[in-house]
């Protein structure tokens, strides 16, 4: 399984479940030097979403989200925050995962999401 493949499928689902639940995308993929935020979204505040998958039911999900990984994400929400909110009020905002399970030969998947986990853990 082409594990990049396997991350934009995820993503798309995830984008897909949040707009149906009326959240407004700001942005995928946003990077700098610090790392990565898969989504970043507007609900009643600002949203930094995660996005975890796996195939095959060998792991979860959310055990490959890591302390490290979870570091390397509020470094990448600051210099998000400091970069499109210069001089100006920072918004509240949260961080969000979402899981999602793909199962072998049943073709099904599950997806969870976990809100508000910055000061979690997982």
């Amino acid at each position: 399984v082409d594990r990049r493949l396997l991350g934009a499928e995820s993503e798309q689902l995830a984008v897909k479940y949040l707009k149906s639940r009326g959240y407004k995308i700001v942005c995928i993929n946003w990077t700098c030097y610090a790392g990565e935020i898969d989504i970043v979204a507007l609900g009643n505040n600002l949203i930094f979403i995660e996005v975890k998958s796996a195939k095959g039911g060998f792991c979860s999900p959310c055990e490959m989200f890591t302390h490290k990984k979870k570091k390397h994400l509020e470094r990448s929400i600051n210099t998000f925050l400091e970069q499109n909110f210069k001089n100006k009020n920072i918004p509240e905002y949260r961080l969000d995962l979402i899981c999602i399970f793909y199962f072998w030969g049943v073709g099904s998947k599950h997806l969870y999401h976990y809100k508000n986990i910055l000061n979690t853990l997982i």
